[in-house]
């Protein structure tokens, strides 16, 4: 299925339309990638907006690659990194202020606190904390042991922020520099970690030895580990999640000598709940706060064939799959929840879209992209529902709903 000329507009009817005046207010809450701290990816609590026109909002012309997911603050404010060692807030466009790093902010989440300072971290390891209005709060230098690139998100909780680098350090530093504490793994951290309501830590482990299990941690807001699992003859293969004291991995597991696509839950004691086989490797996850469902797209990448992507929905009691859909292109990043849908891109060759579904399994509304510019493939959703992405070809986003203002 190409999706270079496909481009569906529903009845004026069905589209819901979104202004300034129905974004959620955000003052003095925090943002994070992934909507939460619980990596849900679930942004129920903002309005969802007609999807139906792409804009382009470019600060210049200059050839660069926004480097991770772009966080969208209120009244149309939205802060990316890009390949060129710089920060960037602008609003509508219009670039408030630039911040120059020591190296990239490649694939880390961008992440504000209460009050909407910024904390970010570069591939060389270092942790900078900025004001709302670019000024530099401070910043400081994970140990430099590793010849990896440092490429783990960036977690937010009530009283600091804890990161992580290639060589298994996790450090966790308060909102004003201060360093609380280390913890350290002779393995090597999943791209992302989660948190709980009680500030501790779930990490996944890689294990460094071909073939081996990758191990579960839940590390105490003291820095001390409070539990360590290994994951079921497992290697993670996606984001992990945490909600109402269960804990969602995927990956694939040894079984015969093959590889099986599986998902395990576990409880907040580091006991497994459920496992589920699956019908293709786990590429993200995502969780319903205030629903009994969970959403998994799957995705393998075919040699001499187009690639196949499977949404899924799974009960969260016992892992029993409602529906799936497949697709004949590559989905590869939690899909967004929103009160009626799910949203997502998908990519085959240079082509983009940007898909709606229903969530009872159906398809809702497609958006080409194919005209606009290529984009860093983890979309956000800002305050006023318009769709956020980065752009990997210029200084700029693209957007879904017109523009940040919501016309």
């Amino acid at each position: 299925m190409t999706l270079r000329f496909l481009f569906i507009v529903l009845s004026p009817a069905l589209l819901l339309c979104v202004s300034c005046d129905s974004e959620v207010n955000i003052t003095g809450k925090p943002v994070i990638a992934y909507a939460d701290i619980f990596r849900s990816s679930d942004y129920t609590i903002y309005p969802e907006s007609d999807i139906s026109k792409v804009s382009e909002e470019v600060i210049d012309s200059t050839r660069t690659s926004v480097t991770c997911s772009p966080l969208c603050l209120e009244k149309g404010n939205v802060i990316f990194a890009l390949q060129n060692k710089t920060v960037v807030s602008t609003t509508y466009a219009t670039v408030n202020w630039k911040f120059t790093t020591d190296d990239v902010v490649n694939n880390a989440a961008l992440i504000a606190d209460n009050e909407h300072n910024l904390y970010f971290v570069t591939s060389k390891g270092t942790v900078y904390s900025v004001t709302s209005a670019g000024k530099l709060r401070w910043k400081k230098t994970l140990s430099a042991d590793t010849l990896l690139p440092f490429n783990s998100n960036i977690q937010l909780l009530t009283n600091g922020i804890v990161v992580a680098n290639g060589s298994g350090l996790v450090q966790k530093f308060d909102f004003n520099g201060k360093a609380l504490w280390q913890y350290i793994s002779s393995n090597t951290p999943n791209h992302t970690f989660a948190a709980d309501l009680n500030n501790n830590i779930i990490m996944v482990f890689h294990d460094k030895q071909i073939g081996g299990t990758d191990s579960l941690v839940m590390i105490g807001d003291d820095g001390k580990m409070k539990w360590q699992e290994p994951i079921n003859q497992t290697n993670v293969s996606c984001n992990i999640s945490w909600v109402g004291g269960s804990i969602y991995v995927g990956g694939e597991r040894m079984i015969a000598n093959k590889r099986v696509p599986v998902i395990h839950c576990y409880n907040n004691a580091g006991q497994i709940v459920w496992s589920r086989q699956l019908p293709v490797t786990p590429r993200g996850i995502s969780v319903g706060l205030s629903d009994s469902l969970l959403y998994v797209v799957g995705y393998n990448a075919q040699i001499q064939h187009e690639p196949k992507s499977d949404v899924m929905a799974l009960h969260k009691t016992g892992g029993s799959i409602v529906w799936e859909l497949w697709f004949d292109y590559a989905i590869d990043h939690p899909v967004i929840i929103t009160e009626n849908y799910l949203q997502f891109l998908g990519t085959q060759n240079h082509s983009t879209g940007f898909y709606r579904m229903n969530k009872n399994g159906t398809l809702h509304s497609l958006v080409s992209l194919s005209n606009s510019d290529e984009v860093y493939p983890l979309p956000t959703v800002a305050p006023n529902g318009t769709i956020v992405m980065g752009s990997t070809q210029h200084a700029g986003v693209v957007t879904l709903s017109g523009s940040l203002l919501g016309m």
